[in-house]
């Protein structure tokens, strides 16, 4: 059997480096680890394990760090990994039986990265396992790629069922953010250099983090016209065009973005039930449902080999489905969602009452014995917009604005904003329900948000900052048809009733004066 080498490159990891040394021990001959600065327990911690450790002078350059690993190596194999990374126990004996050949080949491996927010796998082959030799160079000063040096010196890519778990989602929007813009500038070389789709479709993800729509656009196109890149990265680009477009009410743009996605993969769990958001948003509830149950039985069983994949959480899936079941008044379908429902949460300590919750609130009523903290431990990102909606039915419309004022404060959610505002306009409270949207500003609503804003203006007889909505409205969804077309009504009887009071004040001028 040959010696396999585990290379590390490293800063500031005493946070996860433990965990990932134990996931290796039992299969390791040599640990290199290239330390690239570090203030912490980094460096102490590896030498726990014999690790040989070497300094290097960072300079902005990944594939860099990643080669002078390598030019310390003296094993046969090498496996290559992040701090952040875990290989599964049920992976090694896969790797025994392959470094135990001298071939000259490079493995393909899944790198599973959960995100904590949302519940969502990302999944991705990455040939991470390699018989070395000394032609073999890492390319790329950010996300660096060996693949390309393995093709060029006769290697063989074999496809594994190793499985290595990345935590590095497992932190917060911000932390994220702070990543994405320490690699942005490295990335805009690398791409401005190379003019690589590979890097256009990193690039499109890292602006897609920093909540930068437009440029995250421009680079996907680029992605799904790309006539060389792997078909898989072309299919996540479309989706993400297709997350993008529906963000923005684009609906009819989403849909030929999914489609052309699900042409290429339609077996994404990811795809299959953001397809079922865009149809229900055109309306087709028919579709939605289509899309919804083949979403929930793909989440099922995810074909975790497919070499790039989104599989979404099941309850995401589940919860949409009784949103769009209930809202349609589909029985049959509600009826084989919540079975789903009660199948998947069986084993959680709060199942009993968020059952008997959301039965109560079917009704209509307000739940018995209800108790704000256990309300709270039953919410979350999963069944938001599900109870959200189910709230909004309630008939207590006092409960349910102090219910949703409770909301307001805990979750910061914008959803719950308009919910609550439609509840004071329902109550009679204008002036509350203009307030909540005007606090947060024109430019920063968006277009469902304006248009509640607008409506409410209409209620309250205030022709006059109704139009200037309207004109805001115009001048920020110029580029979207469906939403011009949606206020042109309004702005008709705007116009309409302006004319009408101008009429009646010149009138009333009139008769004064005579």
């Amino acid at each position: 059997m040959g010696r396999l080498t585990l290379s590390l490159i490293v800063k500031n990891e005493e946070k996860y480096l433990k965990g990932c040394l134990d996931s290796v021990m039992g299969i390791i001959d040599e640990i290199i680890l290239v330390d690239t600065g570090s203030t912490d327990r980094t460096k102490e911690i590896a030498a726990r394990y014999e690790a040989k450790i070497f300094d290097y002078e960072w300079k902005n350059n990944f594939a860099a760090a990643r080669n002078f690993a390598l030019s310390k190596t003296t094993g046969d194999w090498i496996l290559y990994l992040d701090a952040d990374e875990r290989l599964t126990k049920e992976s090694i004996a896969e790797i025994k039986m392959i470094i135990a050949n001298d071939k000259r080949i490079g493995v393909n491996c899944i790198v599973r990265s959960t995100d904590q927010t949302t519940q969502n796998t990302h999944s991705i082959y990455y040939p991470r396992l390699f018989k070395y030799h000394k032609s073999i160079r890492f390319q790329g000063k950010v996300h660096e790629q060996i693949i390309q040096s393995l093709f060029r010196s006769g290697y063989r890519m074999v496809n594994s069922k190793i499985l290595i778990n990345h935590l590095g989602y497992d932190v917060d929007i911000s932390e994220k953010k702070e990543k994405a813009l320490r690699n942005l500038s490295i990335l805009l070389a690398e791409y401005n250099e190379l003019n690589s789709d590979y890097y256009a479709f990193q690039l499109a993800n890292t602006y897609k983090t920093l909540d930068d729509s437009k440029n995250a656009k421009e680079y996907y196109q680029k992605v799904i016209d790309s006539k060389t890149l792997n078909r898989h990265y072309v299919a996540i680009a479309a989706s993400s065009l297709a997350y993008i477009s529906l963000e923005e009410k684009n609906f009819t743009e989403a849909e030929n973005y999914i489609e052309k996605s699900l042409t290429i993969n339609n077996h994404s769990s990811y795809s299959n039930l953001l397809a079922a958001k865009i149809s229900f948003g055109l309306n087709n509830t028919e579709d939605a449902i289509k899309y919804s149950l083949k979403s929930l039985e793909i989440s099922k069983s995810p074909k975790n080999t497919e070499a790039l994949s989104i599989q979404i959480n099941r309850e995401e899936v589940i919860y949409f489905g009784l949103l769009i079941s209930y809202l349609s008044n589909n029985k049959m379908f509600f009826d084989r969602f919540w079975l789903e429902l009660k199948h998947e949460i069986r084993h959680r300590m709060n199942y009993d009452k968020t059952i008997s919750y959301i039965q109560q609130l079917l009704t209509g009523k307000k739940p018995i014995s209800f108790s704000y903290g256990v309300f709270k431990s039953v919410y979350n990102n999963f069944n938001s917009l599900f109870i959200q909606k189910l709230i909004s039915q309630l008939k207590d419309i006092d409960f349910r604005i102090e219910l949703l004022e409770n909301m307001e404060k805990d979750f910061n959610e914008d959803s719950i904003y308009k919910e609550l505002a439609k509840a004071y306009s329902e109550k009679g409270l204008v002036e509350k329900a203009i307030e909540i949207f005007e606090k947060r500003g024109r430019k920063n609503l968006d277009a469902a948000e304006l248009l509640y804003l607008l409506s409410f203006y209409l209620q309250s007889n205030n022709s006059e900052v109704a139009a200037g909505i309207i004109e805001v409205i115009e001048e920020k969804y110029k580029s979207y048809p469906q939403i011009i077309e949606r206020i042109a009504p309004l702005k008709k009887k705007i116009l309409n009733s302006t004319k009408l009071f101008n009429e009646a004040y010149d009138n009333i001028s009139e008769s004064k004066s005579q």
